[in-house]
């Protein structure tokens, strides 16, 4: 991790901090952001190199598949493991005390990088917002786009995370919630991994069978399994010592993510399913024709 943000020490060094959160949350967050941003322009530009013939939804997904398969998806649970485990150590021990407990370094440290990483990946949302969304006319779509819902619902995501997991981490509450949700981040490798492999090598039916079980079974362990755990830590938590206002907003945003899991796995298990043979494909809606 060190090594990752070493690259951004310049900049980081060069830019005054606000010192609204602690220093390591804003230096990681900083760091983090520089360099996805590098790493982004740099694989946008080797499309141009490599690749000439791709039209501009190609080459923008490419650089963000290698970015969030890369950095986030990989650095963020390596470095918010210590913390995890921490947190889950006190859970399975004294479950009250875990809506209070203070944040463990590691996952103040991890925060600031997914925020940092997130703000980049909003940044180019927005950017890029008429080359993502995928057109009512079939034929003029693009590999990569994406339908309007699936793009606001990555918006929201985004923007509650960054607005809520630094208030929750700095001010020491539910800091094992936002540990868990830092660490699912690894599912990105093999998301990302299946995007590179549908956009480089799309007549290779074995390897997107491979991608699409490693994925489903990255999400099963990591995103489901540790959901009753979860749930069980948060019925046994104590909130009697925190501010009415946190408990408020962790009730009104908690389970989101939670609920986004639970339809995602629902449509990946579907589409699993299908490429394997063992489901049909969903039927798709005859336009009527006006009279």
């Amino acid at each position: 991790m060190s090594t990752v943000l070493q690259i951004a020490e310049p900049v980081v060094d060069a830019v005054p901090l606000p010192g609204i959160y602690p220093v390591e949350f804003e230096q990681a967050f900083l760091g983090f952001f520089v360099v996805c941003s590098a790493v982004f322009l740099a694989m946008l530009l080797l499309t141009y190199l490599i690749w000439r013939d791709w039209v501009v939804i190609e080459r923008v997904n490419f650089a963000v598949s290698i970015v969030s398969g890369g950095l986030p998806a990989i650095m963020v649970p390596l470095v918010v493991w210590p913390g995890l485990v921490e947190t889950w150590e006190l859970g399975f021990s004294d479950p009250a005390k875990l809506p209070s407990m203070v944040s463990p370094t590691s996952v103040t440290v991890a925060c600031g990088m997914s925020i940092g990483y997130m703000f980049y990946d909003l940044l180019v949302l927005l950017v890029f917002f008429p080359v993502w969304i995928r057109p009512k006319d079939r034929a003029k779509r693009k590999s990569g786009q994406m339908a309007m819902a699936l793009y606001l619902q990555m918006l929201m995501h985004h923007i509650l995370s960054i607005l809520f997991w630094p208030v929750a981490v700095t001010n020491n509450y539910m800091s094992y919630l936002v540990a868990y949700f830092m660490f699912t981040e690894a599912t990105n490798i093999a998301l990302n991994a299946r995007t590179l492999a549908l956009q480089l090598a799309p007549s290779l039916f074995w390897l997107k069978i491979a991608v699409n079980l490693m994925f489903f079974v990255m999400f099963t362990i990591i995103r489901m399994f540790p959901m009753p755990v979860i749930l069980y830590f948060a019925i046994l938590s104590d909130y009697s010592g925190v501010s009415p206002l946190l408990n408020i907003l962790c009730l009104l945003t908690a389970p989101v993510p939670f609920l986004l899991n639970l339809m995602w796995y629902h449509q990946i298990f579907g589409m699993f399913l299908v490429q394997l043979g063992l489901k049909n494909p969903p039927k798709k809606k005859k336009k009527e024709k006006s009279t």
